[in-house]
């Protein structure tokens, strides 16, 4: 009875002791392997951040190319509008309504400065009085504009003083149909200016064309701004008002720095 006992405690025996073996190399490679594990944990990364700035990178071209494409496509509408000028401007027999259309494409679909320099060459050389008035009037308005674009907001007065707008480009438009009134009335507007200011502050017309366009069709009196610029353009607006003139406030998302339109409409 004695035998099978002993033979059933070697065989247990064996068994913990190929187990632990069994253990011990398994915990053995996995030490080995650990290496060889982060490299490859390494090397995934390293792939991953290349495989990124390789889309990064086709994405960039994609961009340029598009840009390429579109300098290329108002490069070539800026050409053909050119030619529609001259055409028509070189006609034996004037056409007024030819002159009109074209004057309408230009102002729809060029660029500043090609399209204030355009209006003005129609402005000059249309044959119809009214075509001229419209070229004119417009050709002066995008080129202040394209001034407007670059020139610097600069002032001596401190912006604390209560009177922070006199650190802002101001244009006070006056728009057409409102007539000597509407002017009048953006004149007396630039007494707000702050004694030391050297910023920019000036009446301009706004055409009856360009406020019939997106992004205008003005209409009373407003003051638009950018969100970085609501202090100074609440100010302008309680300045206007004790003048007894009431402003009503647009935030636009157009940037435009430092800088206040103000419409009187």
């Amino acid at each position: 009875m004695g035998e099978p006992g002993k033979i059933g405690g070697w065989l247990d025996a064996s068994t913990k002791g190929i187990s632990l073996f069994s253990l011990a190399i398994a915990a053995y490679a996995a030490w080995r392997a650990l290496p060889l594990d982060q490299e490859v944990k390494r090397l995934s990364q390293v792939a991953e951040e290349q495989r990124q700035r390789t889309v990064e990178l086709d994405n960039q071209l994609k961009q340029a190319n598009a840009e390429l494409q579109r300098a290329e496509s108002e490069r070539k509408l800026t050409l053909e509008l050119y030619k529609e000028v001259q055409a028509v401007l070189a006609l034996d027999r004037k056409d007024p309504r030819r002159e009109d259309a074209v004057r309408v494409l230009v102002e729809s679909l060029a660029d500043d400065p090609f399209r204030w320099k355009l209006l003005q060459a129609l402005a000059v050389g249309a044959s119809s009085e009214d075509v001229q008035r419209k070229a004119g009037t417009t050709a002066s308005f995008y080129r202040d504009e394209a001034v407007n674009a670059v020139a610097p907001a600069t002032s001596t007065a401190p912006a604390e003083s209560g009177q922070a707008y006199g650190s802002y480009n101001v244009d006070f438009f006056h728009c057409e149909r409102g007539g000597e009134a509407t002017r009048t009335a953006a004149n007396a507007a630039l007494s707000l200016r702050p004694a030391g200011s050297t910023a920019r502050w000036r009446p301009r017309l706004l055409p009856d064309e360009i406020n019939l366009q997106p992004g205008y069709r003005i209409s009373g009196r407003l003051i638009r701004y950018n969100p970085d610029e609501a202090d100074a353009a609440k100010r302008l607006a309680a300045a206007l008002a004790k003048q007894g003139q009431p402003f009503q406030l647009m935030q636009i998302g157009y940037p435009t720095p430092r800088y206040l339109s103000v419409f009187f409409c």
